[in-house]
């Protein structure tokens, strides 16, 4: 007599099969969430001065076969004899091996989809259609693309195009890069005045004066996030390797600007979009030299092989150094506008910020505290900030109903505060726009009166 099929030993098997299928799975993925997927949707950004920001693309494999692990199929054909033995031992036995037979089958389709989905070799090269959106085109060189795989959850990549057929949809030799954290240079040294934790600073004598000008039951309002009115909102920058080209600078104030050249790529983004009429900061990041590079009311001349600009300031990110006494710089404290601005890679990527926010007030006093260098205003109400002021939230202020995002910024102004930088709305913080801000949860930061805050003491008033 026919020995009777084993119920543990089927169980055994399906269960053996569905940790294989999960084994090969992770391992066509490989720690990289862009494994293990045919087609990536994605929005391109720019990356080392690349001109494609904003395009929506697809990267589709096309040599998918050849990149298979060989440890793949070998466990594709050990499925299959597994299964076909199933099918043949236990076909007049009943449901129960039939039903075992489905599970293994299933198990094997896990396996052979890992295996026809795996799309990159381990330094993340092969041929690909990187396929643009409507209007979009390509050219040789390096984008950031924020890939978006089914639908759930985000991973930035820097992507390398080369041998680039000049189309819409075009197929080119691609590299797959892990995107540093952004924005790749530590801003100043830990004791820099943006970096230093005001927790345990004393209250300056003239806080409530200061609070009250700037309207105690006015509240915060984010100055960045997604778009308004159909350009950016917030002040963006981007970052570029030192062998960005460097071109001239015009100033209007060249007496107070760092004569340069800069190395401001021709489709730098500008505050406001290329038609704006607003502040129109540039910030432009070397991120070789951990050198930055900002200029104010910014114009590309000539295609952008020259800019002309109000004002411009480099700053070397390694040193402490102040610009001179009584210099203005891309902002009017003479400060510098990139570190003291909310990221998104900072709050949704690290959770945490590490730095103090730049804000403005409608009021200021002529004079300024270090580390800024100049003041905007002939005003002298003792009761009105200075540039580089810096305010506290109070301790005892509760965010905790807030949104994550809310929560983030609430965490880091009670520890690093924020700093009076310019003269605009009262209470506006500073950020740099993206796409995956989520402008309902930063509508939070509204539900902040100016109450919340207190101003620290960091120094005496420079007269200017």
């Amino acid at each position: 007599m026919k020995p009777r099929s084993s119920p543990a030993l089927l169980a055994t098997a399906v269960l053996a099969m569905s940790s294989l299928a999960t084994w090969c799975c992770a391992a066509a993925e490989d720690g990289d969430p862009l494994r293990g997927a045919a087609t990536i949707s994605g929005i391109v950004r720019p990356a080392d001065g690349a001109n494609a920001s904003g395009t929506t693309v697809q990267l589709i494999a096309l040599d998918d076969a050849a990149t298979v692990p060989a440890a793949t199929w070998w466990s594709v054909v050990l499925a299959g004899v597994v299964m076909v033995a199933f099918l043949l031992r236990d076909r007049r036995r009943g449901a129960l091996p039939l039903i075992a037979a489905a599970a293994v089958t299933v198990s094997f389709l896990a396996i052979a989809h890992a295996a026809l989905v795996a799309q990159t070799t381990s330094d993340g090269s092969g041929a690909y259609l990187f396929s643009a959106g409507a209007g979009g085109s390509f050219a040789n060189g390096r984008y950031r693309v924020d890939f978006v795989r089914q639908g759930y959850y985000t991973v930035s990549r820097l992507v390398e195009l080369t041998n680039v057929d000049p189309a819409d949809r075009v197929i080119a030799d691609v590299r797959v890069f892990p995107l540093a954290a952004e924005p790749g240079c530590s801003f100043f040294p830990a004791d820099n005045p943006w970096n230093q934790d005001v927790t345990g600073l004393p209250l300056h004598e003239r806080s409530d004066g200061y609070i009250n000008t700037m309207g105690r039951s006015d509240t915060l309002h984010p100055d960045f996030g997604t778009y308004w009115e159909g350009a950016p909102i917030g002040i963006p920058y981007v970052t570029v390797p030192g062998t960005q080209p460097r071109v001239p600078v015009s100033f209007t104030w060249a007496d107070e600007s760092d004569s340069g050249p800069y190395p401001i790529p021709p489709d730098a983004p500008i505050e406001g979009g290329p038609d704006s009429d607003g502040d129109r900061h540039v910030l432009v990041l070397d991120r070789d030299a951990c050198t930055l590079y900002e200029t104010y009311n910014s114009w590309p001349q000539n295609g952008g092989t020259s800019w002309v600009a109000d004002a411009g300031a480099i700053f070397d990110l390694s040193s402490n150094a102040l610009r001179p006494d009584g210099w203005t710089s891309a902002d009017a404290a003479g400060l510098p506008i990139l570190p003291g601005l909310v990221r998104y890679d900072e709050v949704k990527e690290h959770g945490v910020i590490r730095h103090a926010v730049r804000f403005t007030v409608s009021q200021s006093q002529r004079g300024y505290i270090h580390p800024a260098t100049h003041a905007a205003s002939s005003s002298q109400d003792p009761n009105r900030a200075p540039m580089g002021l810096r305010l506290r939230m109070k301790i005892s202020y509760d965010c905790s109903s807030y949104s994550e995002e809310t929560r983030i910024i609430c965490a880091a102004l009670q520890q690093y505060g924020m700093i009076v930088a310019d003269n605009g709305s009262d209470w506006y913080i500073s950020g740099a726009p993206d796409d995956r801000w989520d402008d309902e949860a930063l509508g939070d930061l509204k539900r902040i009166p100016g109450d919340a805050f207190e101003v620290v003491y960091t120094g005496d008033i420079i007269p200017y």
